[in-house]
């Protein structure tokens, strides 16, 4: 373990390296994980990565928000200008994961941004 993150070796006997900003708790010796290759070094040694690819990552991140604006009545005070530990704290997302989910929803007509909140779109069809 060094500041910047956690050295593993795969299953297949390659060194690993996993940023800090992946773990999701505390990272124990002998732990398995389940990640995925995000990038192959000179060295030979590989990153991983414990979050989804971000086309799969987008529609879950997108319920979550959306959950979260039924269970408050379709507003919400977090939007794209929401300062990333907050958003990191309430959603458990990247500030750039998150703005992709809205985005996303967005696009697709079932929120609206105004005055910093996010709100659910009423006619969503």
């Amino acid at each position: 373990m060094t500041e910047q993150g956690a050295y593993l070796m795969t299953r297949e006997r390659w060194i690993a390296f996993l940023h800090r900003s992946e773990w999701r708790g505390p990272v124990m010796i002998g732990q398995m994980v389940k990640g995925r290759i995000t990038f192959l070094r000179d060295d030979g040694r590989i990153n991983i990565s414990l979050r989804k690819v971000k086309e799969a990552a987008l529609t879950d991140d997108g319920v979550k928000i959306m959950e979260l604006l039924t269970a408050r009545n379709g507003k919400m005070p977090y939007c794209d200008k929401t300062d990333p530990a907050v958003i990191k704290s309430k959603f458990g997302l990247s500030k750039a994961a998150f703005k992709r989910a809205l985005g996303h929803l967005m696009k697709e007509g079932k929120i609206r941004q105004e005055g910093g909140w996010t709100y659910m779109k009423e006619d969503r069809t």
